[in-house]
């Protein structure tokens, strides 16, 4: 990669180019949560890479040194913002996603207006490829560009009219992208029906093959639905006992207050079960032992640079090993260095997945089937979906979700309200009379056409619903939709009429055939049946008909 003009060259682009002073670049800027950043080397050139530590995250890398783009003054623009957005936001994926793409903009001058009608009609491009390909990220990166090039810089040439219009083409992309998940009771990623969070529990309780760090990870979760980055940047003083039982203090995360990390008056107080509660004092006593390497060595790190510092707080959940280069950089930052010894959220997020691997639960036949998984998955966010539908069902508000789920605004957790709580009943009612018809049934809630507006390319199955697959079908028509995730069905079509359809074929094909073909048929029947009885039962008029 070529390598840039110096901060001082490009400041000079820019004074020539907009015809203005603009100011020089700082040598030094802090995150929004306090750590020290070398934006230009004390000799006034670039560092080959930024470091960037979000509290309870990974490490973060920025290239620095080389050329982002040939363009010296669009450089300048890009540069300014990051630097900027470096300053003001903890998400750093933005930025890296948009210094991969950068290079595609071709501006034909050095100057604000061509800059301004390049920049823009590469976003119009991207977010309209982007919506077609299910794909937001860069578009969306790159509105934010433009938006601080006109609000914050006022770079001559960028508009308002044209900020609005890039802006809704880039939403309509994410709106297509993350309206599927919404869709919450899903066999993959949605919550746990009460059956499974019970066979996962019992597991949990008598195996051997989880440690108590994992169950108190788990019964968080399970709990209050907390998210992995939260549970990173507990500490084992968190835990306590008050006249109301067993609690946990837990940092919020949510809007702008994610930036206070553990500031005071940003950690809210979470009553525990029994359960919960059991499982964490332990991980409190074991919290030093598991600490103690990486705290030996972060001695080490403190002699060698000739610091000296309190010891560093105890986690809840302490990270084994660091290497070397990230731990001298907590050493010598004063506002990362209290958060030397903590996991971050992905190790966490791993550590709860690894349950799933440890039990091996072996998944429903009919699930398994469709979501090609032999084990039921253990995942964190599934867990927090979950308390977020439980929530829902026991009747609270919109309010009451938000703020028990650590989310900015009521609104937010507007998708656990889109689904039916009488079919959540109907799902628990019915597991002991027919658990094969439950599991089956628990993949139509939410995937109603009713539920969301059909999306351009869906295609219409034979007048029962419509499929979100783009290319041809390879299985059979009509007969092979009820055990498929991309199936919406329509509630108002006549599927009993296809399930006696299904019915004869399966007849039909007992005699002729055998293996796959029967196996997938039993699904097919087992599908159409969840459905046709999810529909009657949920008539509640008493005239519905059981299939047979």
């Amino acid at each position: 990669m070529k390598r840039a003009l110096s901060p001082a060259q490009l400041r000079m682009v820019a004074v020539k180019a907009l015809e203005e002073e603009v100011d020089e670049f700082d040598y030094r800027i802090a995150s929004p949560t306090g750590q020290g950043i070398e934006i230009v080397t004390p000799e006034g050139q670039w560092p080959t890479t930024l470091f960037i530590e979000p509290i309870g995250s990974g490490t973060q890398k920025i290239p620095w040194a080389g050329q982002i783009h040939s363009n010296p003054l669009l450089e300048w623009i890009v540069r300014s913002w990051l630097i900027d957005r470096l300053q003001t936001s903890l998400h750093v994926r933005p930025i890296q996603v948009l210094l991969g793409r950068l290079s595609d903009v071709q501006v034909p001058a050095i100057d604000a207006e061509s800059i301004e009608g390049a920049l823009a009609a590469w976003i119009d491009e991207i977010a309209t490829t982007g919506v077609a390909e299910n794909r937001d990220e860069v578009p969306m990166a790159a509105v934010l560009l433009y938006q601080w090039a006109l609000e914050v810089q006022a770079v001559p040439g960028f508009s308002d009219w044209t900020l609005y219009r890039l802006r809704v083409l880039a939403w309509s992309g994410r709106r297509k992208r993350h309206g599927q998940l919404t869709t919450l009771q899903d066999p993959i990623g949605g919550p746990y029906t009460r059956p499974e969070l019970a066979r996962i529990e019992a597991a949990i309780s008598s195996s051997a093959a989880v440690s108590n760090r994992q169950r108190a990870e788990f019964y968080l979760c399970r709990d209050w639905g907390l998210r992995p980055i939260q549970m990173a940047l507990m500490r084992a003083s968190d835990f306590g006992e008050d006249s109301f039982g067993p609690y946990v203090d837990v940092p919020s995360v949510k809007g702008q207050r994610s930036k206070l990390r553990r500031a005071d008056g940003n950690i809210v107080r979470r009553h525990i079960s029994d359960q919960a509660a059991e499982a964490v004092r332990k991980q409190v006593a074991e919290a030093e032992s598991q600490a103690s390497m990486l705290r030996e060595k972060l001695q080490g790190c403190l002699n060698e640079l000739g610091l000296e510092r309190c010891p560093a707080p105890l986690p809840l959940f302490p990270r084994r090993e660091k290497q070397e280069p990230g731990l001298m950089r907590f050493c010598e930052d004063s506002a990362l260095y209290p958060y030397t010894l903590h996991a971050t959220g992905g190790m966490i997020c791993r550590e709860i997945a690894d349950i799933g691997k440890a039990l091996a639960i072996v998944q429903e036949e009919a699930i398994a089937d469709l979501t090609g998984d032999s084990f039921v998955t253990i995942l964190a966010y599934r867990l927090r979906r979950t308390k977020g539908t439980a929530m829902v069902v026991m009747g609270c508000s919109r309010e009451e979700v938000a703020e028990a789920l650590d989310h900015a605004t009521p609104w937010s957790v507007e998708h656990y309200f889109r689904y039916s709580t009488e079919t959540h009943d109907l799902i628990s009612a019915t597991a002991a009379s027919s658990q094969q018809i439950v599991q089956a049934a628990n993949m139509w809630e939410g995937r109603f056409l009713q539920d969301a507006a059909p999306e351009t390319g869906d295609r219409p199955v034979g007048g029962l619903g419509r499929c979100t697959l783009k290319t041809p079908c390879p299985k059979h028509p009509r007969i092979s939709c009820y055990a498929c995730y991309r199936f919406h069905p329509d509630r108002n079509a006549d599927h009993s009429a296809a399930l006696k359809e299904i019915v004869a074929y399966d007849e039909l094909m007992r005699h002729q055939s055998t293996g796959p073909v029967r196996n997938q048929l039993s699904l097919e029947v087992l599908g159409a049946k969840s459905l046709v009885q999810l529909l009657c039962r949920d008539d509640g008029d008493g005239n519905g008909q059981e299939p047979q």
